[in-house]
């Protein structure tokens, strides 16, 4: 039995949510649908509300709402990306806009989990790996590193396993890590989240069921107008600290631990790397060299991804590892479940 570590990336989550060259598109449809709700239909849930002791009409709040996505929107269109908008935000200290990004891009992610369900590849991936005979219930020996800010490792484990709904019992029992999460158990079972997770932490306790449960329905649920209250909250830079925090940003005081130090100490013992829709971008070059080449005993590695992108994916590792044999530099073109390694 082999140490195992999976590295998801965006393609990871495209049943559910987009990748980076659709996430302009994406937003753009949110803006119009959020545009065109009638306000009168919409009456009986976007009414004054008492805020930190502030009154807030939650219909204003709601166009404030299509203004920072336009903004969002605007912004993706102009850069390679939003992260790369984001870093160009923090090297100029302009903290403020780089706060109103973190805010805008954690609302748009959170209502495109409620209205979209969730890659049913991660309902696959648990049922394949869940075993009541190992601790915590998923073999110790496998480790996930996660570039991805969403929550489909949350959402599709409310549906797996009919326990704890709520987000945060769920990612503690999924033994999950941030840079403000300090993990439970360093030897087990762990899913490092290396740039955070977009959901507002006020949702915290909603039933995580609920997502995914009204496509193609108007926002005529309670879901929403907390949505609407939150973003409010987490708009007050003063008083709401993101759960959204870039591997690239520097460590300050709100911050536990270094993530990147806690992920290569996690994956030292990496024998079997399986990578899931990740690219290996440039901009996260520096941050995949100290993980990747801290695995001291890593012999092979798997790329999943679609025929056009695999191999030039393993041509990227190349540039980070060189010390793999060839023949271990593995392609996997076939998307309909996550792989899952003979080495298991």
């Amino acid at each position: 039995m082999k140490n195992i570590t999976y590295l998801f990336g965006a393609g990871a989550s495209k049943g559910a949510l987009p990748i980076v060259n659709e996430i302009t598109d994406r937003i753009g449809n949110l803006i119009v649908r959020l545009t065109q709700f009638p306000r009168t239909h919409l009456m009986g849930i976007l009414n004054e509300e008492t805020i930190n002791g502030e009154k807030h009409d939650l219909s204003v709040s709601l166009d404030k709402i299509i203004e920072d996505l336009e903004w969002l929107k605007r912004e993706s269109d102009n850069h390679a990306s939003i992260d790369t908008y984001a870093k160009k935000l923090l090297i100029n200290k302009e903290y403020k806009s780089l706060h109103k990004l973190k805010v805008a891009l954690s609302l748009f992610f959170t209502i495109e989990q409620v209205i979209n369900k969730p890659d049913d590849r991660y309902d696959f991936f648990y049922a394949a790996l869940y075993d009541e005979s190992y601790h915590y219930n998923f073999p110790s020996h496998i480790k996930i590193l996660s570039w991805n800010y969403d929550n489909q490792f949350e959402i599709s484990f409310s549906n797996f396993k009919n326990e704890a709904k709520d987000l945060s019992s769920i990612r503690r029992g999924l033994n999950m890590t941030t840079k403000f999460e300090r993990v439970r158990d360093i030897k087990n079972w762990q899913i490092i989240q290396i740039n955070g997770y977009t959901s507002f932490s006020e949702l915290s306790r909603i039933d995580m069921s609920t997502y995914g449960e009204i496509i193609g329905q108007e926002f005529e649920t309670p879901l929403l107008r907390q949505i609407i209250i939150n973003y409010i909250k987490a708009s007050n830079q003063k008083q709401y600290v993101s759960n959204l925090s870039f591997a690239w940003e520097s460590f300050d005081a709100d911050s536990k631990f270094d993530i990147v130090e806690n992920a290569k100490i996690s994956t030292v013992n990496t024998e079997v790397l399986v990578v899931i829709g990740y690219s290996f971008p440039f901009f996260n070059r520096k941050i995949d060299r100290e993980i990747i080449g801290n695995m001291k005993n890593l012999k092979k590695v798997y790329f999943q991804a679609p025929e056009r992108f695999s191999k030039d994916n393993k041509e990227r590792f190349e540039a980070i590892r060189t010390d793999i044999p060839k023949e271990n530099l593995i392609e996997i073109n076939n998307l309909n479940q996550f792989h899952i390694p003979n080495e298991l």
